[in-house]
């Protein structure tokens, strides 16, 4: 997806709230996952309907003036906004993402 896009990977995972940030970072390396982790989304009311989606809209709204083309990847998407369900793969929660979720976040993110 990362060779296919060139997208960035902005990490907005549960595991942010008690995991530090270095160790997600070392996982994705030992782990030898593509791409590279640029940010993590900020946790501002976990406790929050669409806590999430919240999240993410405020971290977009920090670094970008302009609309982004961008995906969530998630497996609840109770999470999100409703303006933010087209953006979502929801992958399963027992077998994470598949070649067909990634397809699809390669589509969104090439706007196919």
């Amino acid at each position: 997806m990362i060779e296919e896009t060139g997208a960035e990977i902005i990490v907005n995972s549960s595991w942010k709230d008690y995991k530090a940030h270095a160790f997600i970072m070392e996982m994705w390396i030992k782990r030898d996952l593509p791409g590279v982790i640029t940010d993590f989304v900020p946790t501002i009311d976990p406790e929050a309907e669409f806590s999430k989606g919240r999240e993410i809209c405020f971290w977009l709204m920090n670094h970008f003036e302009e609309q982004i083309n961008y995906i969530i990847i998630d497996d609840i998407p109770e999470f999100f906004l409703d303006f933010q369900q087209p953006f979502l793969v929801q992958t399963d929660e027992r077998t994470g993402l598949s070649s067909a979720d990634a397809a699809k976040a390669i589509n969104l993110l090439n706007n196919k």
